[in-house]
């Protein structure tokens, strides 16, 4: 008989016990995380065992909870958080680094592994394809020592996903439909699996999003496959050498089989008081909101809040309702102030900054006045510029060619801005630099000069300045 995905990982990480639902295996835990609100308590019972460095592969100590040091006893928290993990090799996340379960996607999350947190919500990991559980303090700090995890062998369900998700409708809808199945006790016992077609659809974030909400399932905990989309989240995260393939064996068998078209799903919500009270959120049209809270362990990447952005594009907030915006890292938060500053899904027209858009009405001018310059100063001839040149009337044809040249350049950028990506953008940038260099040897048809040499090292030097802005621009957006 073929194995689901987490009974290969319970069997590659079990140290004693049988692996018949409802028998306690013991396993070997790979990594451990705790915040704040917890993790002071795993700290001090680790240090009673004498132990001087964590045996685990990984332990990181995350501060996400109470961030702000409103008081001496979140300050003493932290200064203690921080030493002890500092003396026995734990990592540790400052305030403002982001929520445990996001930022534990982005930098250590790892298919195939096993994953103990002291936050109901760990299972989050599993949307990168690790076995991951939430435990109590005592449960972590034994694991930082060597100790295995005991855990009742659960049973195995699946969730086969078909089709695709609609706009505004997000992976919290797949959560709350499954809530809305199975209660928030139909999960109790057992791990979630999920599957079928429809899972290609969805990005690493989004199903942390459905694994993180099987906490609410009452589920032990909830894994996604490790796949084509797993890799390519860890590569653009850096760390594609984590990857690992992760699927189960065609003739697994499974205690529940439950089918979800993710194409049927519309916008849901829990009303009090439990998660499994779900309803369509067109039927509370006429329910007035007093507050309302974007980002939390569950739903805080990029995708959610480029989401909000993108309803709430060219709206206010009401003035009786509150709003707050919670990034779940630091990353999705310069991401999203990098998109929001680009122009993609704010005002497109910001993508340039004043140093650039001034730069490429230069590079546009300098596409006529070199050539006029160089003409009246050399007497050159030019078969393209005659008349007023040659009559005379030099800043006449000055005033014209730079009247010619702004609205030349104040086209281009209003194309740049409508149809270039960010990339793209820079690349033409510097295109056009090319481009102004050769249109002004063609128009003079004639050998460099000394003073067409010096036109063209100018316009050099001002790709260089430009490119450097842009990086400074860009680093200065990640601090923000």
């Amino acid at each position: 008989m073929g194995k689901t995905i987490a009974q290969k990982i319970i069997a590659s990480h079990l140290v004693s016990g049988d692996m018949t639902p409802g028998s306690e295996v013991a396993l070997r835990i790979d990594q451990t995380l705790t915040q704040d609100a917890t993790g002071t308590m795993a700290y001090l019972e680790f240090e009673t065992m004498g132990i001087p460095r964590v045996k685990t592969e990984m332990s990181i100590a995350y501060v996400d909870h109470n961030t702000l040091q409103c008081g001496f006893e979140n300050s003493d928290d932290h200064r203690y958080l921080q030493t002890v993990t500092a003396k026995h090799g734990v990592y540790f996340s400052r305030p403002g680094n982001g929520i445990c379960h996001q930022v534990h996607l982005e930098r250590f999350g790892k298919p195939g592994k096993t994953l103990i947190g002291s936050d109901s919500h760990t299972p989050t990991g599993g949307g990168i394809g690790m076995l991951a559980f939430g435990a109590g303090g005592l449960d972590v700090a034994v694991a930082m020592g060597g100790g295995a995890y005991y855990i009742t062998m659960p049973k195995m369900y699946k969730v086969n996903l078909t089709g695709r998700l609609r706009p505004y409708v997000t992976a919290k809808d797949v959560s709350l439909e499954l809530l809305r199945i199975l209660s928030v006790k139909g999960g109790v016992g057992a791990i979630i699996e999920w599957g079928g077609e429809g899972i290609a659809t969805l990005s690493v974030p989004e199903r942390g999003t459905i694994t993180n909400m099987g906490t609410e399932l009452g589920a032990t905990t909830s894994i996604f496959p490790s796949d084509e989309v797993t890799r390519k989240f860890l590569a653009a995260q850096g760390r594609e050498e984590d990857y690992v393939p992760l699927s189960s064996d065609p003739d697994a068998e499974y205690d529940k089989i439950i089918d979800i078209d993710l194409g049927t799903l519309k916008p849901m919500i829990a009303c009090p008081h439990s998660p499994d009270n779900v309803v369509a959120v067109e039927t509370l049209k006429d329910v007035k909101v007093d507050q309302v809270c974007i980002g939390s362990c569950t739903n805080s990447s990029l995708y959610d809040m480029l989401k909000v952005a993108a309803m709430l594009k060219g709206k206010t907030i009401h003035p009786s309702v509150s709003l707050s915006v919670s990034p779940g890292s630091r990353q999705v938060l310069t991401m999203l102030s990098d998109t929001l500053y680009y122009g993609i899904s704010h005002n497109a027209a910001k993508r340039f900054t004043p140093f650039e858009m001034t730069y490429v009405m230069f590079i546009v001018g300098m596409v006529v006045f070199i050539p006029v310059g160089l003409i009246y100063a050399g007497g050159l001839h030019s078969p393209l510029i005659t008349g007023p040149m040659h009559d005379g009337g030099f800043w006449v044809a000055v005033l014209y060619l730079g009247l010619l040249s702004s609205v030349l350049a104040y086209g281009l950028l209003n194309f740049a801005n409508s149809h270039l990506s960010v990339s793209e953008t820079s690349l033409f940038s510097n295109v056009t630099t090319v481009v102004s260099v050769l249109a002004g040897v063609v128009l003079l048809k004639e050998p460099f000069s000394v003073w067409q040499m010096l036109g063209v090292v100018i316009i050099l030097v001002c790709v260089f300045v430009a490119n450097v802005s842009g990086k400074e621009t860009k680093s200065h957006s990640q601090e923000v």
